[in-house]
């Protein structure tokens, strides 16, 4: 069974259009959007969700009957998440305790809280999982690796021949999870300043996790110049570049009809250019 993900150094790099496209024209692999804070795969792939399950972390909370109302707790918290009523604001809390270590009577405790949700359910592309974490809830990286998991052992159990992930953008923990222990990264770049300095980033991530890379260059067209960068930095990193897509104006006609730009325009460049990324990506993996 393989495992591909799709990451970006940057949101908006059109990662999640990418995705959306190899999950389209691939045949029995399950698809999985571990950008927890802002899943959209959905958008396109129209899942039908049969099961929702909670996804917990840990709170602080102040016991009121216990309090004594003397202060510390709120002179202490470098986060001004407790109230002047002594009531512990959820999105301002970082959960690291230290409200309860100097709690002088014991009134602030630990407890159990949902702070996310994962799905399972079947899409038009086959079996298909996300997640949502929370506004201001932190494990991000752990829901990621949560996802992961549920997802591979579905596509085992049904003899998937993988799964591609749409991975979260950046390189910090979500994506870490989302990279780790996959066949290939994907890594999209378009070709502008920001993102050549993301893709530096992603390789720099990709190599620690030894991760075996290929670059995907979007929205080619819009400056040859820093294509070149691009490609040149590619060669230089003896790094694979799976292809490079030109910029599609009806792209976001596509999203607004809910399908992909290879089902809007079969035809265009775009869509072409797509399934050969496709081909490509699959003898790299042997299938």
């Amino acid at each position: 069974m393989k495992k591909i993900v799709v990451t970006g150094g940057k949101g908006g790099c059109g990662k999640t259009t990418i995705a959306a496209g190899l999950a389209y024209l691939s045949e029995n692999w399950v698809i999985s959007d571990c950008d927890v804070d802002s899943p959209n795969l959905g958008i396109i792939a129209q899942p039908s969700f049969h099961e929702v399950h909670p996804f917990n972390g840990t709170s602080f909370k102040i016991d009121p009957e216990g309090c004594i109302k003397c202060g510390i707790c709120r002179e202490k918290c470098a986060f001004s998440a407790i109230s002047e009523d002594f009531v512990i604001d959820p999105l301002m809390c970082e959960s690291c305790g230290y409200c309860a270590a100097v709690c002088p009577v014991g009134a602030i405790y630990e407890a159990e809280t949902q702070i996310g949700y994962w799905r399972e359910g079947t899409s038009r592309f086959g079996a298909f999982y996300d997640a949502y974490l929370y506004p201001g809830a932190e494990n991000s990286g752990k829901l990621v690796t949560l996802l992961r998991e549920k997802a591979e052992t579905y596509a085992k159990s049904t003899s998937a021949r993988g799964v591609i992930i749409d991975g979260p953008p950046g390189v910090g923990c979500p994506v870490i999870s989302s990279i780790t222990g996959t066949d290939l990264a994907v890594a999209v770049a378009e070709p502008t300043v920001s993102g050549i300095h993301d893709v530096r980033r992603i390789v720099e991530l990709t190599s620690t996790l030894r991760t075996p890379v290929g670059l995907v260059l979007n929205k080619t067209d819009i400056s040859p110049e820093k294509e070149a960068e691009l490609r040149a930095f590619a060669k230089d990193n003896k790094i694979v570049i799976l292809g490079a897509l030109p910029y599609d104006s009806s792209a976001n006609k596509a999203q607004s009809a809910m399908k992909t730009l290879i089902e809007y325009a079969p035809e265009s460049p775009f869509a072409v250019e797509m399934k050969a990324i496709w081909k490509r990506i699959c003898d790299l993996l042997g299938e």
